[in-house]
């Protein structure tokens, strides 16, 4: 498989890690948002299932009460009857049981704490899009903070 650019081939999808792909944040520590990277142009191998990689960059104030929803990716395009969205999460192939959740937080000890990270994902494990060449518009939401829009293409396999 190949990307344009071609730093997004070696993007650890699954991994919460900055990647050479990954976008920059501003240097603003009061900074809050959600950026989005990913490869304009996507070219799957013959028989090989493609991989889009996205990558984000959140740093985002801890919300009280807590959300109701985590960070979702919705996509649009022209193949697409009505955009697409799915949470934006981490498959967990470890047998381990979470330990038992914690008591409330007081909302006064989070005021003012931001949280964030870097992410790479595989647009395809996150939504079911159809096969097949296309153009995909990408965002990601959380509460009511939105990432920039990337578009896509993932071209004809051969």
């Amino acid at each position: 498989m190949s990307m344009d650019p071609a730093v997004f081939e070696q993007v650890p999808v699954g991994t919460h890690a900055r990647a050479a792909a990954s976008p920059t944040p501003p240097p603003d520590p009061r900074w809050r948002g959600i950026l989005l990277a990913a490869p304009r142009v996507v070219r799957p191998r013959a028989g090989a299932a493609p991989v889009v990689p996205l990558c984000l960059y959140a740093m985002l104030d801890v919300p009280s009460p807590p959300l109701a929803e985590g960070m979702r990716v919705v996509v649009t395009g022209a193949t697409l009857a009505q955009p697409v969205s799915g949470p934006v999460v981490d498959v967990d192939e470890s047998p381990e049981v979470p330990p038992p959740d914690e008591a409330p937080h007081d909302p006064a000890t989070l005021r003012g704490v931001a949280v964030g990270g870097y992410q790479n994902h595989d647009l395809l494990a996150l939504v079911r899009l159809p096969r097949g060449a296309a153009v995909y518009t990408v965002h990601i939401e959380l509460g009511s903070a939105r990432s920039n829009e990337v578009t896509v293409e993932i071209a004809e396999q051969p």
